[in-house]
């Protein structure tokens, strides 16, 4: 299964300390406020949540538990006006990228992300086009 997922690339959003309401403390995502009341949230979970939808359409079936998965993950990112180098080594970490992709994923494509058990990545300047993300998902046979 190959799909596309338009958007610039997103890493998994981080988790901060916070007070709560009669004292001690609680995580809270760093990428999710509220404004006036309202729960917002910021690019990384609306990356996510494009990721779900575009893997929803695409699916055939829930790849059952015990059963093997190869994934490969292309990220295309915007390219900056003066590129200090020729290759994309500037955040955000490749790992961080296919972390999200890899979580957003689970009970959708897979049960469980430890299912995954080969991985490619890449992340390269999206140079002439709109920032998105190839994603190709290869299920292997379940017995050995």
């Amino acid at each position: 299964m190959i799909f596309k997922v338009t958007g610039t690339p997103q890493p998994w959003p981080k988790k901060t300390l916070a007070p709560k309401k009669g004292g001690g403390m609680r995580l809270v995502p760093t990428d999710v406020r509220k404004v006036k009341g309202v729960k917002v949230y910021g690019t990384k979970q609306r990356w996510i949540d494009a990721v779900r939808l575009a893997a929803l359409a695409k699916r055939p079936h829930l790849i059952p538990l015990g059963t093997s998965v190869v994934v490969s993950y292309e990220f295309y990112l915007p390219k900056p006006k003066k590129p200090k180098y020729k290759y994309m080594v500037t955040t955000p970490d490749l790992d961080n990228l296919a972390y999200a992709v890899t979580n957003a994923l689970k009970g959708i494509i897979y049960h469980d992300d430890c299912q995954v058990v080969q991985m490619t990545a890449v992340k390269i300047y999206a140079d002439g086009f709109e920032p998105h993300a190839i994603i190709k998902i290869e299920e292997l046979e379940a017995k050995a």
